[in-house]
């Protein structure tokens, strides 16, 4: 997890310092949950930007990889065979990359909601929390058109879910941020 990864293509390197390649959905989904449930995430347009707050005992997971989407551009370019092939996995069977070319378009399009289809659609991989006391069941994961890195809040009493995403996919990693 704090390796820095290497990829000698004319000196180039992707920097994965304290980032996971992949999510822990699980931590994920409990991180998200106390943001909503204590109001926080209100008060802010990504979960990323709050959900640490006033957790202890609890590490920080950065940003993973695959909602890097800056970070995936550059490994397209340096490696693109493995870069799709994480892709491909990360991404799930439904929509996942061929080639460079195909990521760049996936990560260029617009989200569910932005592109007007309406909402966002769960991955058969998915990890949910049923939570009696809510009256619900929170679920995190992948959305299976556009890759955002979702959480769900999904009522018992068949209403609509809500939404929040987890990052800006977009934004440039900071290192010492949460994104």
């Amino acid at each position: 997890m704090g390796k820095q990864r290497k990829y000698l293509d004319r000196g180039r390197r992707i920097r994965l310092e304290g980032r996971p390649m992949d999510p822990d959905w699980m931590a994920l989904l409990g991180a998200g949950r106390n943001a909503v449930l204590e109001g926080r995430a209100d008060e802010a347009p990504f979960l990323s930007d709050v959900m640490w707050e006033g957790v202890s005992g609890f590490p920080r997971f950065p940003r993973a990889a695959a909602f890097d989407h800056p970070l995936i551009r550059e490994w397209l370019h340096v490696d693109e065979r493995a870069a799709t092939a994480y892709l491909r996995q990360q991404w799930g069977m439904v929509r996942a990359p061929e080639d460079a070319t195909e990521a760049l378009s996936m990560m260029d399009s617009a989200s569910c909601l932005i592109a007007g289809l309406g909402s966002h659609r769960l991955t058969a991989d998915r990890f949910a929390l049923p939570d009696p006391a809510e009256g619900g069941t929170w679920v995190a994961g992948p959305c299976r058109d556009c890759q955002r890195a979702l959480l769900w809040f999904f009522p018992d009493d068949g209403s609509l879910p809500r939404v929040w995403q987890f990052y800006d996919h977009e934004a440039e990693y900071a290192g010492a941020d949460t994104r």
